[in-house]
């Protein structure tokens, strides 16, 4: 890996139609923000709902469910070098 940010995404679960026969367009009301911007709309979900299967086993590996975390995020880059920083209001 060469230290820059490959993918970003923010969801919102409560959007959207999870339903399998959903179009893509319907699953996508989900995804509120994709890095990079340009990346086709399957690979996009694709990941997403990778995430959200992530979410799901977590809920079932630790017994309770996964609550969402309100957070703020800024991107620092201040040089090509520079990863970006996220920084959350909810640390834990």
């Amino acid at each position: 890996m060469n230290g820059r940010l490959r993918h970003f995404l923010v969801l919102h679960r409560g959007l959207g139609s999870n339903d399998e026969s959903a179009s893509p367009e319907e699953r996508a009301e989900r995804l509120l923000y994709f890095f990079p911007p340009v990346a086709p709309l399957d690979a996009s979900l694709a990941l997403m709902e990778s995430m959200e299967a992530f979410m799901a086993f977590a809920a079932l590996a630790s017994g309770s469910p996964v609550a969402p975390q309100p957070i703020s995020v800024t991107l620092d880059a201040v040089s090509a070098r520079a990863p970006p920083v996220l920084c959350s209001d909810n640390p834990r």
